[in-house]
């Protein structure tokens, strides 16, 4: 069984703005940011993956974010949903440092 408070994500380059969230949203993809200590990371999450963890997590569950080949842990601090369709529309997470 895999791990229900670890996600894999994507980084996100380019396309920012309303226009490209919801070119991904169309698309069953969920734009994301990291926020911390250090320049924010925008990040690409799979929709799907998403949703069906968020079930099994608090909000102060402690996340284990993976983009590439770095790894984030995280506080999700908030997010924006859709309620007519139930969709989740954006993530933020706030990365915590240890130490």
């Amino acid at each position: 069984m895999a791990d229900n408070k670890s996600l894999k994500a994507e980084l996100r380059t380019e396309d920012f703005g309303s226009a490209g969230a919801r070119r991904l949203l169309r698309a069953k993809r969920i734009p994301a940011v990291i926020y911390g200590k250090n320049a924010p990371v925008h990040i690409i999450l799979d929709s799907r993956e998403f949703t069906n963890k968020m079930r099994h997590f608090s909000e102060t569950a402690l996340l284990k974010i993976s983009v590439g080949k770095k790894t984030y842990e995280c506080l999700m601090k908030d997010y924006q949903e859709n309620l007519m369709i139930g969709e989740i529309k954006h993530v933020d997470f706030f990365e915590v440092t240890r130490g």
